[in-house]
């Protein structure tokens, strides 16, 4: 007997992740018309200082990701660097345009112009939509490649600063480590189980990173981080 199809798993439109779950021994996607989100729990919504600290980093992830694209140039040259004020309002913004595209009729292109735009400007999902990794590494690919990620150590010699390098000076090549695994985030998405262990290896190295870039230490300016709160 043919073993039964596992449907694809599906990305949310408002983290811009992947997420599937199994429920009575079937794989059912957590995505649904009004999502009732992971990152809306009261578990998660009970620590605030988890809240932040998730907040910053994934600010850290689209410092990396600006750096990255800045690097290689070309069609992967970012839009302007937003710091982490400008970040969050963006961020606010798009969650906002995104839950519009789910909950309200009729769907025009417009909003989605509008998702696809912050979501380039955000480089959202970069590190953690298979999708947008895919088409991340086409460009690479046509691009003739590049040495950050073929070698660790050059991925952090040219990715990160001087600072950044003395501030973790043990354990830069996590920093490498992690976006390769984010990376084959890309390749695995084609097979449920797969993508389900590839995320988790993403989870691990992303929970063992502290706050490090320069952007983070050097801030003056208060911010409002409720991006991942209802």
């Amino acid at each position: 007997m043919n073993a039964p199809i596992q449907p694809p798993v599906k990305t949310c439109l408002e983290c811009n992740r992947p997420h599937a779950a199994r429920v009575n021994g079937t794989r059912r996607s957590r995505y649904k018309r009004n999502p009732v989100h992971p990152i809306d729990s009261p578990s998660v919504k009970a620590t605030r200082d988890r809240d932040v600290n998730t907040s910053l980093l994934e600010y850290q992830e689209y410092v990396l990701a600006h750096r990255v694209r800045t690097l290689l140039g070309g069609r992967l040259r970012p839009q302007g660097f937003l710091t982490l004020t400008r970040y969050a309002q963006k961020r606010l913004e798009r969650q906002r345009v995104a839950r519009e595209v789910v909950t309200v009729k009729p769907l025009t292109a417009q909003r989605l112009s509008q998702v696809d735009a912050l979501t380039d400007e955000l480089c959202f999902g970069q590190w953690r939509n298979p999708r947008e990794i895919n088409d991340f590494l086409v460009a690479v690919w046509r691009g003739g490649g590049h040495v950050i990620f073929e070698r660790e150590s050059e991925f952090a010699a040219q990715v990160l600063s001087a600072n950044e390098r003395e501030r973790l000076p043990e354990r830069g090549l996590e920093i490498a480590r992690f976006i390769n695994a984010c990376l084959r985030l890309g390749a695995a998405a084609a097979n449920p189980d797969e993508m389900e262990f590839a995320a988790s290896r993403v989870d691990t190295l992303a929970a063992a990173l502290p706050v490090f870039v320069d952007e983070l230490f050097n801030r003056t300016e208060p911010v409002n981080l409720d991006w991942l709160e209802d």
